[in-house]
């Protein structure tokens, strides 16, 4: 018992031991404080405080005016910079992304402490902390945007380069490389297939804060791969209650027949898909919750033509078509075999297994001797998936999730 106690205990230890991929699923945001002049300001106090949660962060400008405030949870931000003798500064609406780096220099006017200078939307449209290419794609773009089937890999190709085309059929190609070599994220944690590359898990569209395709130059944390990274963050509550519900219903009404259906009107088809979110605090500014379920129904018929067995056939007549022959008349000296007689396979040849199986083909329902049957049967599916996150804040700089 004792050795294998020890056994376990350092099995746990080697696997929480292991290397963790990088975690790119908050953003930083940084600059510089000076005066109208250009000197740098040191000891200004900046606050930065989400807008939607309350997460607040307070640091201090180091002797160059600088401050870095890292590992921001994605969200829009009001940051506040004020310096005894300068006027106060605040900008809201500062949108930080994922995997983002906000740079926001700012120039404090002098004046009283009590004087204040607000700035709306004040986050810089070129990014100029690092050289990557690619696109964000927002939770207002996931849920307006119409896709078929909710999946929201579709909305990678907006972001140029990228074509839903991999060569591996289910991967994204990005800038023409192989689908298998794409690297996906979701809330930080791998949700790449270990057998063709292609993404694992596709959460609720409506359960999507952002994604981000980045497609060449990005950082070496994304070491694992070689081709796009695409990097998921999924939303979490906030200090006020909010939430969807949602149905989207297809069916043949405007369907037309294609050219292998059978007269009669388009085959039967119908498509539910239906869900909701709802999302909010368990304790303000401190925990917060966010629940997800979507459910699928299809009900869709499709037109398949084959060529099945006729009745003569499944009773060994296969007068009129390709010869068959017996192989038990083979001759090993002379490399050649016999035809049935008359094309007809004897009756005692045909094997139990056979006969068993024979009974289950359908009759023929079409009149080509190549194509002889058509199948219009419908195919059922029945699918849901439901995702659960808490969020906790623990300390000014620290926070964790669970979901």
């Amino acid at each position: 018992m004792k050795r294998a106690l020890a056994a376990l205990s350092a099995a746990v230890i080697l696997v929480t031991s292991v290397p963790a991929p990088a975690q790119t699923v908050t953003g930083t945001i940084l600059g510089v404080v000076s005066d109208a002049g250009g000197g740098v300001i040191s000891q200004a106090q900046v606050v930065i405080t989400e807008e939607n949660t309350g997460l607040k962060r307070q640091l201090a400008t180091d002797n160059l005016g600088g401050y870095l405030a890292t590992f921001l949870p994605v969200g829009t931000y009001t940051v506040t910079i004020e310096k005894p003798g300068f006027r106060k500064a605040t900008f809201t609406g500062t949108v930080l992304q994922v995997d983002q780096q906000v740079r926001l220099d700012v120039s404090l006017e002098v004046g009283a402490v009590n004087q204040e200078v607000t700035v709306a939307g004040a986050a810089p449209l070129l990014q100029t902390e690092d050289a990557s290419l690619g696109d964000v794609i927002d939770t207002k773009q996931a849920v307006t945007l119409p896709l078929n089937g909710r999946d929201f890999l579709q909305l990678a190709t907006l972001t140029p380069g990228v074509d839903n085309q991999g060569l591996l059929g289910n991967g994204l190609s990005v800038n023409g490389g192989r689908g298998d070599f794409n690297n996906y994220l979701v809330d930080g944690t791998s949700d790449s297939s270990r057998f063709d590359g292609s993404v694992v898990i596709r959460p609720n569209l409506d359960a999507i804060q952002e994604f981000k395709v980045q497609t060449s130059t990005y950082s070496a944390e994304f070491g694992f791969a070689g081709n796009g990274q695409i990097n998921l963050v999924t939303k979490s509550g906030a200090n006020r209650f909010h939430g969807s519900a949602y149905e989207f219903l297809r069916n043949r009404k405007l369907d037309a027949r294609n050219f292998f259906d059978p007269p009669g009107g388009a085959p039967s088809f119908k498509q539910n898909q239906f869900g909701g979110t709802l999302g909010g605090p368990l304790r303000k500014k401190k925990t917060f919750f966010f629940v997800d379920y979507e459910g699928l129904r299809v009900r869709q018929s499709s037109t398949i033509q084959s060529r099945i067995p006729t009745k003569d056939m499944l009773n060994g007549n296969f007068q009129g078509l390709q010869s068959i022959f017996d192989v038990l008349t083979f001759n090993a000296a002379t490399g050649t075999v016999q035809q049935f007689p008359g094309n007809q396979m004897p009756s005692g040849r045909i094997s139990e297994a056979a006969g068993a199986v024979n009974q289950y083909y359908p009759s023929p329902n079409l009149n080509d001797p190549r194509l002889n049957y058509i199948n219009t049967n419908g195919r059922y599916s029945n699918s849901a998936d439901f995702a659960v996150r808490i969020d906790h804040r623990l300390r000014a700089n620290n926070q964790l999730f669970v979901r």
